[in-house]
């Protein structure tokens, strides 16, 4: 069983750290639905072990001290109240530390918007990218000068890194550790279950394309997610984002590894899959939703990238729920 571990600390949103032992509740629920054996446990620590006072004001009682802690699978890092971050940089103490020790170990580390600043401190960001909530780029930015802060809808991935920058970010990330953790399928049904909006708007679960730091490039990924029933063509790309056409590939392809014609492709086939699985539409009904006139046409790429038609994945999936 995996090790998720929140750190928790004065000042923390409760609302992020809760909605993390609830995300991992709700994985736990599917794999006893559909047979399997529980695969994470989640542990709240504090610095000493002591109950902390979270921004709302309700206190939080850890599991554990940080020196009780086994080694984490995973470190989850809440975000603090924006006015607590102060400009001084903290000194060198018991949990900065403890991070340290896990960033180095090569430990997965997700940060919740503000948490970028408890990141920050460790001095093992500079020269790197991290995420956090728009309103706190200029501070953060101005706190530690050589760390590119960055805000975006949903998170950027950094090394072993992954940093969000709004709420939605947070099950984002979580759904992509999913993804990595025990696959495509899988991960699809907890997004299911956590629906909060239509399925269609849900972010693409496309973990391994955003592994850069080309904020620029972000942009362009966030336009073709929200735009995927338009057709759309590189010229009018380059021209929306202030590109040269051949500098847009170029940029494109550096940063995700495809051109940005397939990354639609792969975008439109992440929403087929929702909507295979959160609705009773006919395969031709999602086929023009996710931008597809011919659903053959929908069938022949979806099979090339999932190794089963529409139809089957569906029953297939289906079955895990």
């Amino acid at each position: 069983m995996k090790n998720i571990t929140i750190l928790i600390y004065d000042y923390c949103w409760a609302m992020s750290v809760f909605s993390v032992t609830d995300f991992f509740r709700i994985v736990t629920i599917i794999e006893a639905h559909i047979g399997n054996e529980q695969s994470y446990n989640v542990t709240l620590v504090s610095e000493d072990g002591h109950r902390i006072k979270s921004a709302c004001g309700v206190p939080i009682t850890p599991h554990l001290g940080i020196d009780e802690n086994t080694k984490p699978d995973l470190v989850i890092i809440p975000p603090i109240e924006g006015g607590k971050i102060s400009i001084n940089k903290p000194d060198n103490n018991k949990t900065n530390n403890w991070l340290k020790n896990q960033i180095e170990s090569q430990v997965p580390i997700i940060s919740f918007t503000t948490g970028a600043d408890i990141l920050a401190a460790t001095g093992l960001f500079e020269s790197r990218s991290l995420c956090t909530h728009w309103a706190f780029v200029s501070l953060l930015s101005r706190k530690y000068p050589r760390i590119n802060f960055l805000s975006h809808e949903s998170f950027i991935s950094d090394g072993n890194t992954l940093s969000t920058g709004s709420l939605n970010g947070t099950f984002d990330t979580l759904l992509a550790f999913i993804a990595q953790d025990k696959g495509d399928r899988f991960s699809q049904v907890c997004a299911g279950h956590l629906l909060v909006t239509h399925s269609s708007k849900i972010t693409p679960l496309l973990f391994d394309y955003r592994k850069h730091t080309d904020s620029a490039i972000y942009k362009v990924q966030d336009w073709i997610e929200s735009n995927f029933q338009t057709e759309i063509n590189i010229e009018f790309l380059a021209h929306k984002f202030g590109f040269s056409e051949r500098n847009l590939k170029r940029r494109f392809v550096l940063a995700t590894k495809i051109p940005p014609n397939k990354y639609m492709q792969k975008v439109r086939i992440d929403k087929a899959k929702k909507l295979l699985l959160t609705t009773t539409m006919t395969i031709k009904e999602i086929s023009y939703n996710v931008g597809y006139e011919n659903d053959s046409f929908l069938n022949k790429i979806f099979k090339k990238h999932t190794g089963a038609t529409l139809s089957k994945w569906r029953k297939i999936t289906k079955s895990l729920k």
